[in-house]
């Protein structure tokens, strides 16, 4: 009995000694981390700005009232077409007060009788010059006669030149008085018109009507806007970028316009970087400094119209045939860049060099090959010499 004992202890010893060394082995076997992995690759690749923008008429021009005055209603309807010329507006031109209408009528009075004096200034003048030649032709017969000397002649002569320049003078001062009075007389329409008295306001372009910005009937003052024109077949794309993007972009950059209403993108070109910049305050309430970019359609589809929203992604900078990594796989080791390759099954740190960058991919100027495998999306605790599997490849 006692020796059945003995050998049962001896076999529970020896179960629990080769647990204890299968679980030494398990504890000590070598940790395989699975991570997501992406090959370096080569290809295109580019650098974008990338903001709102939105469609507008190239040329666009604001009908003002010229005067101040009752507005009869503005019948035209945005998208009407309208011809160089064409009325597009009718107005009455308000009267003044009192005091103005009394001083405008007491200057036209005055400027009237300014042309009475002259009218008078100018036959006294032509009376004095009819007398100096008169006298003129007496005193050639008496020195024909040699009753009076030569000398007196030469003053007749004199006399009557004179008398002939003030009547020129005369006359200038008349016309200059009539001139006056043409004048004010014009402006009295305008300070106290006839009741009859319309005003019609043309359009100086042939296009489209707009925006209609004045439709009811009612007072508007001088240089209020009434309407607004222009063409919708010649749009353009307007986006606000920042000012430390403007500076980046170049005349002639294509433009991808996304989201638009259509399945394909839509494609342009930047005209204009404007030189003078805005401020703009965004959504978080943060001043920003930001720039107009103008861009023009290479082939505009008919359903845009003015004021439509558009992606607009501004091409910076494109290459071809590039090694790229995602920007995800890259991080900073001290000043330099940096990423962990897999390589045999083991992790190791490989610095690299960095050229242009976008939101997705950055490219490779040295430090990798092709086809090499590096770590997407690398953890903080993540350690080089670690054993690894690289999904994904």
């Amino acid at each position: 009995m006692r020796g059945k004992r003995v050998v049962k202890n001896v076999l529970v010893f020896g179960v629990l000694a080769a647990g204890a060394a299968a679980l030494t082995m398990y504890l000590r076997r070598p940790v395989i981390l699975h991570l997501d992995a992406v090959k370096v690759t080569c290809g295109s690749m580019q650098v974008v700005v990338e903001e709102q923008g939105e469609t507008r008429a190239r040329d666009q021009f604001i009908i003002a009232a010229p005067v101040e005055g009752e507005l009869r209603r503005i019948l035209l309807r945005e998208g009407d077409r309208v011809q160089a010329g064409q009325v597009v507006a009718v107005l009455r031109p308000s009267p003044l007060g009192v005091q103005p209408r009394t001083e405008n009528r007491a200057r036209v009075a005055a400027a009237e009788s300014l042309v009475v004096e002259a009218e008078a200034r100018v036959s006294q003048m032509e009376r004095e010059w009819e007398l100096a030649r008169k006298e003129r032709e007496r005193v050639e017969k008496l020195v024909r006669s040699g009753d009076v000397a030569e000398k007196n002649l030469d003053q007749a002569r004199t006399a009557e030149s004179v008398a002939a320049q003030q009547v020129a003078a005369a006359k200038a001062h008349l016309d200059a008085a009539h001139h006056d009075v043409t004048a004010l007389r014009a402006t009295q329409i305008a300070v106290d018109p006839p009741p009859a008295a319309m005003m019609n306001v043309r359009s100086p372009v042939s296009g489209r009507v707009l925006t209609v910005l004045q439709q009811s009937e009612r007072v508007v003052a001088a240089g209020a806007p009434l309407l607004t024109l222009g063409d919708a077949r010649y749009l353009e794309v307007v986006v606000d970028v920042l000012s430390s993007d403007a500076v980046k972009i170049r005349k002639g950059d294509v433009v991808m316009l996304e989201q638009w209403g259509g399945e394909q993108p839509l494609r342009a070109r930047v005209r204009l970087v404007e030189p003078q910049a805005f401020t703009k305050v965004s959504a978080l309430g943060v001043e920003e400094k930001r720039v107009h970019v103008i861009a023009d359609f290479d082939a505009r589809p008919e359903q845009l119209g003015v004021g439509y929203r558009v992606e607009a992604k501004i091409v910076i900078w494109s290459g071809e045939q590039l090694l790229k990594i995602p920007s995800s796989a890259a991080f900073r080791q001290g000043k330099e860049w940096a990423v962990f390759v897999i390589r045999d099954g083991v992790v190791r740190v490989r610095k690299i060099e960095v050229g242009h960058r976008n939101d997705a991919e950055l490219e490779v100027v040295s430090g990798l090959r092709e086809g090499e495998v590096v770590v997407r999306r690398p953890e903080r605790d993540l350690e080089e010499g670690v054993q690894a599997d690289a999904l994904g490849i």
